[in-house]
């Protein structure tokens, strides 16, 4: 007798310890949850700060018409070098920083500055076609059409960027299409369509 009041004594401590260390167990993994969770926002933050950053530096590219001089070069490779920076983001992270700037967009309509470097970032990243049908996007971005040089039906959805002799993206002139106009006036959140249109059509460029 007295020695299974010793195993039953012995089977509670162990059960009170067991169940203590669980419980332990359980507290620490939801506080390394909580702490990895800080974490990842934190890091969002971080990439998110950093893609507004560099889109607010950024030259503007007034009205995506850049004169062919050597300020208006030099202007054209700091624009490409921002977008370049931009695009070794996560494509969920500029999302989130396209649309935070998008928001912060004083009145309902953008400035050119501010809607001309969201419309070049759009296609800088995503592998869009220089020749695509009109019919294909004009029910959804109509815009579209007003800033692009279009004929026989088809529009050049990657302007104002060309593939240059190098093999590398570049900036058109502005003198070589007879006929476009600035997309000004444009609502910002048809450029946040815009971009989730391409996030979902065109696959993430891999060589600019």
């Amino acid at each position: 007798m007295h020695y299974n009041k010793g195993v039953a004594v012995k089977i509670l401590i162990y059960t009170i310890a067991y169940v203590s260390l669980m419980s332990f167990g359980f507290q620490s993994q939801g506080v390394a949850e909580k702490h990895n969770q800080v974490v990842r926002d934190t890091y969002r933050y971080e990439q998110t700060a950093a893609i507004l950053q560099i889109l607010k530096d950024c030259p503007s590219p007034e009205g995506l018409r850049i004169p062919d001089t050597r300020e208006g070069i030099a202007a054209k490779h700091r624009i490409l070098d921002a977008m370049k920076r931009i695009s070794v983001f996560r494509t969920d992270i500029v999302a989130t920083a396209v649309k935070q700037y998008i928001a912060h967009s004083d009145g309902e309509y953008y400035s050119s500055e501010d809607l001309d470097k969201v419309y070049l970032l759009n296609r800088f990243l995503f592998q869009v076609p220089e020749r695509v049908k009109r019919s294909e996007i004009s029910n959804t971005f109509n815009y579209v059409i007003v800033g692009a040089p279009h004929d026989h039906g088809e529009i050049n959805l990657m302007w104002p960027l060309r593939w240059g002799s190098d093999g590398h993206l570049e900036l058109t002139d502005h003198g070589e299409q007879e006929s476009f106009d600035t997309p000004f006036s444009i609502k910002g959140s048809y450029l946040w369509d815009e971009f989730k249109y391409f996030r979902n059509h065109y696959s993430r460029r891999t060589k600019y």
